[in-house]
């Protein structure tokens, strides 16, 4: 009878304290290894008593259980301790600045605001550290939150970063897109966000030149990738904008260092000027 009750208890706290292990996943590019490891948390202590005061404005699948996860990234390995020294340090600044406190022991940060949203009420989030994408030698890395603690919708912001892993510098758009011609490009983002999502759907009317830059953006094969968070110029109905040009539709546009990176369309190669090529400083 006492194995019986211990081993009851056993499976109730394991539901209602349920700490999984970490999950681990590697993306291996340019010679780096990055690890991907996923922390979660769950705590249901009080649950069944909100769900049964609450049972009349709940769906069938709500738990009213505090679920938290946080994804930690780092560069484990690879060909220059020194570049990977230095993407992790911005990882951790990137943490750090954007909410988690708890950085350095991520199954805290999981634990403490599990526990802490239980006694009153609960929270299911979702904070992470991910590889997104490439192109040549850059990472697009991203730094993403999502959170639900009752209310209407749940509420989520990102923010992406690119680095290069040649010498560790942080690639900002300055780097990438000309600004001696930002008016141009901001035309283009207007029209082509108008053409996609319609006029109306912009919070505030701009002019065209004077369109808005993401907070977020990002490049790979296919060109340059443009990204919104909720409420940056629209409502929350129409999500997260995405805008995306080829290299060939901002050729004009690009910073000098940047067109070394990518092909040249055939009429730009008949214009084509000597400039002097500035590589970015590491910051």
């Amino acid at each position: 009878m006492k194995k019986s009750l211990f081993v009851w208890s056993m499976l109730i706290n394991t539901y209602l304290f349920a700490q999984v292990e970490p999950t681990t996943s590697k993306i291996i590019f340019n010679g780096y290894t990055f690890e991907q490891r996923k922390y979660s948390e769950r705590n249901c202590v009080f649950a069944k008593i909100r769900k049964d005061t609450m049972k009349e404005f709940l769906n069938s699948y709500d738990t009213l259980c505090s679920h938290v996860e946080f994804t930690d990234l780092t560069v484990v390995n690879g060909p220059n301790s020194s570049v990977a020294d230095i993407i992790n340090d911005n990882l951790k600044t990137m943490a750090l600045k954007y909410g988690d406190e708890n950085y350095n022991s991520p199954q805290l940060f999981c634990s403490s605001i599990a526990d802490t949203y239980a006694k009153d009420g609960f929270i299911e989030l979702e904070v992470g550290l991910y590889f997104k994408d490439s192109f040549k030698t850059f990472c697009n890395l991203e730094y993403s939150i999502g959170e639900y603690a009752g209310g209407a919708h749940p509420n989520y912001y990102f923010k992406n970063f690119i680095f290069d892993t040649k010498n560790g510098s942080e690639i900002y758009l300055k780097d990438i897109i000309d600004y001696s011609h930002q008016s141009a490009v901001k035309k283009l983002l207007c029209n082509r966000f108008v053409k996609t999502y319609g006029k109306d759907a912009l919070l505030v009317e701009v002019r065209p030149e004077e369109f808005p830059f993401p907070d977020s953006y990002g490049i790979n094969k296919s060109g340059i990738h443009f990204s919104y968070n909720p409420y940056e110029i629209t409502a929350y109905c129409y999500g997260s904008p995405e805008i995306d040009f080829s290299f060939n539709d901002l050729y004009p546009y690009l910073t000098p260092w940047f067109k070394q990176f990518i092909p040249a369309p055939p009429k730009a190669l008949a214009k084509k000027t000597k400039q002097k090529v500035n590589s970015p400083k590491r910051r």
